[in-house]
């Protein structure tokens, strides 16, 4: 859902320092949602969302919390938020529906059978044809009638059969959404944590090993100054479908934030994953990248790597951390390296 933040913590402070004094002068009430939405106004690196603030400042002099869950959901969660509301309030809407029509159609079945006591009562005396008629004359009537309420009940039941599955559908495509990366369609860091914490899990109650493997482009900013961030953004998406070409069966990848990449290799040793990291960078480095209008080389694309295995009651983010020092020793010593945590 959040999108990726890479500041050193210098930056990071002083980001902090320019958030706490926004939402102090705009009366934002200091919650983490109007924290990331305040952080990415900061950065500036939204400009539709900047111009939305400005504006709900320009014209109210500050910004209400209806306002900020609706810019936060539309510029932040990508409408993940509406669109589970929607679904919620829609099921209601059907379940009470639903309910008055079970209601309806009970409250007519019980009069149907009170009416055919009544009938029985009837003719508990001499057989008379007169009477006989009449009584088959009201109950074919009254047969008629609940017969045609229970096909009108069903198809009701039927209906909400299908706009409760239309629900299903929609709520599954929010929940897709809400741990996806837009721009390389893989899983994003939070989606990426919970399956983490699944591999320990399985880890404290199978033994069964796993490593992890992160990933960062070499020089990642000299491409986005030197050729504009729509080229960067191709980069990624090369990236991203390069890893899914060499990573398969039950590994996950993540874009773990910017040009970091991370990926779960279960059942894996540190020797396997320090084959599979090799692999990748291998075949990132032979790559050759041109710009589609020119043709221009792109020149190498290079990537770091760090890996690392899952030791006993290691937390999330102690491996997490484990790794990327294993990254960034690949760095310091020169990038276009894999690294194994110590």
């Amino acid at each position: 859902m959040f999108n990726d933040y890479n500041e050193n913590p210098e930056e990071a402070a002083s980001n902090l320092r320019l958030v706490l004094q926004m939402m102090g002068r705009y009366e934002i009430a200091p919650n983490p949602r109007n924290y990331a939405l305040c952080y990415e106004y900061i950065l500036a690196r939204k400009p539709s969302l900047n111009r939305a603030i400005d504006a709900q400042i320009e014209q109210h002099g500050r910004l209400t919390e209806e306002v900020s869950l609706s810019l936060f959901d539309e510029h932040i969660a990508h409408g993940s938020i509406g669109s589970t509301q929607k679904v919620q309030e829609e099921l209601k809407r059907i379940m009470r529906s639903v309910m008055l029509q079970l209601l309806q159609t009970g409250n007519e079945f019980a009069n149907y059978a009170n009416g055919l006591g009544l009938h029985l009562d009837r003719l508990k005396g001499e057989p008379d044809i007169g009477l006989l008629r009449e009584v088959t004359h009201f109950l074919v009537e009254d047969t008629r009638q609940i017969e045609s309420s229970s096909k009108h009940s069903s198809t009701r039941l039927s209906g909400a059969t299908e706009e409760i599955e239309r629900l299903r559908k929609e709520l599954e495509h929010a929940r897709k959404e809400a741990s996806t990366d837009p721009l390389t369609g893989l899983l994003n860091r939070r989606a990426f944590t919970t399956v983490i914490a699944n591999a320990i899990a399985k880890y404290q109650a199978e033994q069964r090993p796993f490593c992890l493997l992160m990933m960062d482009i070499d020089h990642f900013k000299g491409i986005n100054d030197a050729y504009g961030h729509l080229v960067g953004d191709k980069v990624l998406r090369f990236v991203s479908r390069l890893l899914t070409q060499v990573l398969k069966g039950q590994d996950t990848l993540c874009r773990f934030g910017g040009e970091e990449f991370a990926a779960l290799l279960p059942d894996t040793t540190i020797e396997g994953a320090d084959r599979v990291a090799e692999t990748i960078r291998n075949r990132l480095f032979n790559s050759q990248l041109r710009l589609m209008e020119s043709g221009q080389p792109l020149g190498e694309i290079t990537a770091s790597f760090g890996v690392a295995t899952y030791q006993a009651d290691q937390t999330i983010e102690e491996i997490i951390q484990n790794a990327d020092h294993a990254l960034y020793e690949a760095k310091r010593q020169g990038r276009n390296k894999v690294v194994r945590a110590g």
